[in-house]
């Protein structure tokens, strides 16, 4: 139930506290008085858009909290899980933002909008036209079945088979797209192979190529200093030999001598390496004019290649793509028939549960109607005819489809029926549909009855009803009274009404009134004891101001709603 509501600078309302009781909850007013600015505020906690137009003038906030209880509920959202009670605050700002918390934990507007339905089921006066359109009509008549999950696995069916189909197109639109470019791959693999680039092949061949360009200075080096450490007698290697013998003999005589022998010794060896090093390396060096050739030939090769496709890792890592984009499009026939296969079986899993869904609605049909039409009865339309008329659309469409008994089906939202109402509020007539000829009046009262049965097998916390009187009045509306106070007794009902009849039928009455305080105007609401109740009645039923008349027949009506 809705426990309580507490608005702050919200239009003309500056603070308000409303405690709401079980049963039947009836706010009266004068027009523009304020009514439904309590309902617009209870909508905008239940998810509706909120805007800073709504806040008060001169207010930086606007604050709007209201406290639901029901100890048979349990929520999670993300890691938090919330239980009984569920105190739902938004906080308008001039500013354009706005936060929304549950049990003071920020939350996301459409976490709220998924526990909405098990708080409160709302109607607001537009909703009754909605009936007028054939495709809301499904959505009425699933409040009255439970489907023990089937919806949902349905609808996580048809996300995932709708997910294999756009694969499926994706790739028969990459497949189409390799096919036209699959020559130009092939003209691509090919140039690269045939130069066949190896990887760290260019480096080598810019060391050889400076090795060649410098050949004859290189030579020249290396000859002058093969002379200089060991090329004659003349040379260091033959000079330090003599060196170190000399020092030998000396040595014989003077042991200062023979200390540094160990140094030149290693010199000499050191000289004798380096010798043999600079042999080796010039006689490496040689100069081929067509060696040469080949060589400048395979640089020019690789760097034009590169200036096509990149350095030579990028054209080796693009060649193994080309491979495989190739080898794909051959393969595409196969995946792509693989895929269809899938997108089959899936056809059929929904099929399976799609037929189950269909059977439980058709199975429902006598027992929604009979309840509608009894509840038709007792708000003054005692020959109504109702029918719910359940079709299947088969389909060759290339869309995702259900498979029934080898046929396919078109998909709908929570199944593959189309449902429609039809309805006759008048003995003798035929069956139309309710766009075709309901009254104002007598869709406020269909809708009603479609709340009666949501709530007979599947209760919702709180019903929220936007001046469901549209279009009714004197006896008939009296009869909708009765019947919201019946479906109060299972589930608390708020409703907004400017019907004396409706009025006397609530169990706990206020009245909104709009006042003048400091040259501005308020909107205040009133809980109303049982002779304010009827002195209020009285207005609605005079007019104006109460008079004996009036306030005798707002009793009768009170006892009459009552006894």
């Amino acid at each position: 139930m809705l426990k309580s509501l507490h608005i702050k600078n919200f239009a003309i309302i500056v603070e308000q506290v409303v405690e709401f009781d079980t049963g039947l909850n009836i706010i009266i007013g004068e027009t523009g008085a304020g009514k439904s600015i309590i309902l617009d505020a209870i909508g905008i906690l239940l998810g509706k858009r909120a805007s800073q137009d709504m806040i008060r003038k001169g207010e930086e906030r606007s604050v709007i909290e209201g406290t639901f209880y029901d100890d048979s509920l349990t929520f999670k959202v993300e890691d938090e899980v919330f239980s009984k009670e569920f105190i739902i605050r938004k906080e308008i700002r001039s500013n354009g933002t706005s936060r929304l918390f549950l049990n003071d934990t920020p939350i996301q507007i459409n976490d709220i909008k998924a526990i909405a339905p098990r708080l409160a089921n709302y109607h607001s006066q537009d909703e009754s036209i909605v009936l007028r359109d054939d495709e809301s009509h499904i959505d009425f008549y699933d409040d009255f079945i439970i489907f023990d999950g089937l919806i949902e696995d349905y609808q996580n069916k048809k996300s995932n088979l709708i997910s294999e189909y756009n694969k499926l197109r994706k790739m028969i639109r990459d497949r189409d797209e390799s096919i036209q470019k699959k020559d130009f791959l092939e003209y691509q693999l090919n140039e690269i192979n045939k130069i066949n680039p190896k990887d760290g092949e260019l480096a080598e061949i810019n060391e050889q190529l400076q090795l060649i360009e410098n050949s004859e200075e290189i030579l020249e080096s290396s000859q002058e200093l093969t002379e200089l450490t060991n090329g004659s007698d003349d040379a260091i290697y033959s000079k330090l030999r003599r060196v170190i013998k000399l020092l030998e003999d000396l040595g014989r005589f003077n042991s200062d001598f023979t200390t540094y022998l160990e140094e030149l010794n290693s010199s000499l060896v050191s000289i004798n390496e380096l010798g043999n090093v600079v042999a080796d390396f010039s006689a490496g060096i040689s100069y081929n004019p067509i060696e040469t050739e080949n060589i400048r030939k395979r640089s020019v090769e690789l760097r034009n290649l590169e200036k096509k496709y990149g350095t030579i890792e990028e054209i080796l890592q693009k060649k193994v793509k080309m491979e495989e984009e190739l080898s794909l499009i051959d393969d595409y026939d196969y995946i792509i028939d693989r895929q269809r296969f899938l997108i089959e079986d899936l056809e059929k899993e929904i099929g399976e549960v799609a037929k189950k869904i269909s059977i439980i609605r058709k199975k429902n049909t006598e027992k929604f109607c009979t309840n509608l039409i009894d509840s038709l009865s007792n708000m003054g339309i005692p020959n109504a005819g109702f029918e719910v008329q359940i079709q299947n659309i088969a389909t060759e469409s290339n869309e995702p489809t259900a498979r029934i008994n080898n046929k396919k089906y078109k998909l709908f939202d929570k199944g593959v029926d189309s449902i429609v109402f039809l309805s006759a509020m008048n003995k003798g007539e035929g069956l139309k549909r309710l766009s075709e000829f309901a009254s104002g009046g007598e869709l406020s009262r269909i809708l009603l009855s479609l709340k009666g049965n949501k709530v007979n097998t599947n209760i919702s916390p709180v019903l929220i009803l936007d001046e469901i009187d549209t279009g009714i009045s004197g006896r008939v509306s009296q009869l909708v009274g009765q019947q919201m106070r019946k479906i109060s007794e299972k589930t608390q009902i708020v409703a907004i009404t400017h019907s004396p009849q409706i009025a006397a039928a609530g169990d706990t009455n206020f009245v909104v009134r709009k006042e003048i305080v400091n040259e501005r105007t308020i909107s205040r609401i009133y809980k109303l004891n049982e002779n304010e109740k009827t002195i209020e009645i009285a207005k609605l039923i005079s007019g104006s101001d109460t008079t004996s008349n009036s306030l005798e027949s707002a009793k009768e009506l009170i006892n009459s709603s009552f006894y």
